[in-house]
């Protein structure tokens, strides 16, 4: 049976914080168990860490980590005053979600917590009536992000050493074990996924073909105007790649092309705005899903970035099935008539918010 509550607020909220439907206040109970449970364990200055941690795991059935985990995300919650604020009037951050936060502050010289607190206060206030939440991917990006706008480089901090060897792993095998660079790993993994869909080949296989240079790979990186070179996961690199190719996106946001196929310069920046499938709680990576027309070509939808998302291939069939439907407004939110329930998702890439004019105010309804 399915028990929904007033859809008609049209007050900004997130779609699992709506106090009309009784899942959401069951989930927001255990949420405020979860935060009053951790907030109580906090540990005096002086406490032994081993023991202290040691005592509370075999209490619970958890692990030493699982403890000092969820005690850090709420003791950096509060560091954070005014995210501490909106989380106890909205409780719309899960133990994921504040952990992610942690461990990416916890490496920062608290001079920077004041700013930090301010912007992500700021983003993580809703802005459409049952809007998602963004993921702990987008959380991490969009901190990073700010961590170096404001001059504060996280590669500063003490970090293991790289490298990457190659053992024997018998039978005529080998290993490689590696530790590099988060972007640089990303690009090597989109790499080989790519070789291996389009040569229909194995791990190994892919592999060889890149070391051979017997097969070429297109992967689109982002540069925002910033001066700072992102993976489509929103992962800044360490270098701009040689001989990239430069190409200016100029107007591809509200351009329109005549005939089905989206343009690649359309591809790519509708790849780099979403950042996900736009599918409500989806994290398959932009760079893996169609390109779906929300008002359907054959209904009258345009070709374009104003009519367009990211989804993965199980949601598209889902959509074109006609069992949910959707629309995109002019900011590139997408709405989503899921049963009787509207849940509104908003774009996480990296060009989320840097270059979609909001030229259009009129939406685009998906044909019933």
């Amino acid at each position: 049976m399915n028990i929904t509550g007033d859809t008609t607020n049209t007050q900004p909220f997130y779609s699992h914080c709506d106090m009309n439907d009784p899942l959401c206040r069951a989930q927001r109970l255990h949420t405020q168990f979860d935060y009053h449970r951790w907030h109580s364990l906090q540990p005096d200055d002086n406490d032994d860490v081993d023991t202290y941690t040691a005592d509370i795991a075999t209490r619970i059935g958890k692990t030493q980590r699982y403890v000092c985990d969820h005690l850090d995300a709420i003791y950096y919650l509060t560091q954070l005053p005014q995210l501490h604020t909106l989380y106890q009037q909205l409780w719309h951050l899960d133990d994921t979600r504040l952990i992610a936060i942690t461990r990416i502050i916890s490496a920062l010289p608290t001079t920077y917590f004041d700013a930090i607190d301010a912007h992500l206060t700021r983003w993580l206030t809703p802005t459409q009536p049952a809007q998602t939440i963004p993921s702990t991917r987008a959380i991490i990006r969009f901190l990073r992000k700010t961590i170096t706008a404001l001059g504060y480089h996280l590669d500063n901090t003490r970090k293991p050493e790289q490298y990457l060897y190659v053992y024997d792993a018998g039978h005529g095998l080998a290993g490689i074990d590696a530790l590099i660079h988060a972007g640089v790993a990303e690009l090597l993994e989109t790499t080989l996924r790519s070789i291996k869909k389009t040569h229909d080949c194995d791990d190994s296989t892919a592999l060889q073909l890149l070391l051979e240079d017997k097969t070429s790979v297109v992967i689109n990186v982002y540069d925002t105007g910033t001066g700072i070179t992102y993976t489509p996961q929103g992962t800044a690199l360490p270098t701009v790649p040689e001989h990239a190719v430069i190409r200016v996106l100029g107007d591809v946001d509200t351009a329109v092309v005549a005939g089905y196929r989206f343009t690649e310069a359309m591809r790519r920046f509708i790849q780099g705005r979403d950042g996900v499938c736009r599918f409500p709680g989806c994290g398959v990576l932009a760079q893996w899903c169609d390109i779906d027309h929300v008002e359907e070509y054959g209904h009258g939808g345009v070709t374009g970035a104003v009519n367009a998302q990211c989804l993965c291939r199980h949601h598209h069939n889902m959509k074109t099935s006609r069992r949910v439907d959707c629309e995109i407004d002019a900011y590139g939110v997408v709405s989503w008539q899921i049963g009787d329930r509207t849940v509104v998702t908003t774009p996480e890439g990296v060009l989320a918010g840097q270059t979609f004019r909001q030229r259009r105010e009129k939406k685009i309804k998906k044909a019933a």
